[in-house]
């Protein structure tokens, strides 16, 4: 069960900081709430997936599982592995248990915030007694961005996207909570070995 408490308490001008670099290698919890609306049909789409993320820099490789709601209680977590080194990504459907191998063409985003992003503004995150201070940013990359990250550590708080073109639009917020430095255990990034020897697709 996930508790965010949000109290943003709009600060006095502060000093404005410059964008900054997170933990080369982290694992965190994330909610991803969001929508995908067709602009056709003004249809909206839902997103709502509960993330376990693994992030390391050095060794240029991420692993996302992702577990989504089926309905009547039952969940299915979709695992991505992403080995940049080598230039593919490798999917586990949670449902099906098939394996599906991409080419990835981009290399690996640091994990930092990007040097042209505007700070939007330093707040506090939590009560008067009890908080801490974070920087919100924005810049633009394949649409609207936004960062949320804490002024002391450079942590993770909360990323924003917004996108869209003619057919749909897409908005996605990302919450992060349990951000613990470093990886408990590297074999996380073990390609599966139904990607190895069972069925592509």
């Amino acid at each position: 069960m996930y508790m965010v408490f949000y109290l943003l308490l709009l600060l006095a001008p502060l000093a404005r900081s410059t964008p900054c670099c997170t933990h080369s290698q982290f694992e965190a919890t994330l909610v991803e709430i969001g929508a995908i609306v067709d602009n056709q049909t003004s249809t909206v789409n839902p997103l709502y997936a509960d993330l376990k993320v693994y992030y390391d820099y050095p060794g240029k490789q991420m692993r996302i599982d992702r577990t989504v709601e089926l309905g009547y209680g039952s969940t299915a977590t979709h695992t991505l592995i992403t080995r940049f080194n080598m230039n593919r990504s490798f999917f586990v459907n949670g449902i099906s248990g098939r394996c599906g191998v991409a080419l990835v063409s981009t290399p690996m985003q640091p994990p930092c915030v990007p040097a042209n992003a505007t700070n939007e503004g330093t707040h506090t995150l939590g009560t008067q007694s009890d908080n801490i201070l974070i920087n919100t940013w924005s810049f633009m990359a394949k649409g609207s961005n936004t960062m949320t990250m804490s002024e002391k550590e450079c942590s993770p708080v909360k990323e924003t996207h917004i996108s869209g073109d003619n057919e749909a639009r897409h908005e996605v917020t990302y919450l992060y909570s349990d951000v613990t430095i470093g990886i408990h255990d590297m074999s996380i990034f073990n390609i599966p070995d139904v990607c190895i020897r069972g069925p592509i697709g």
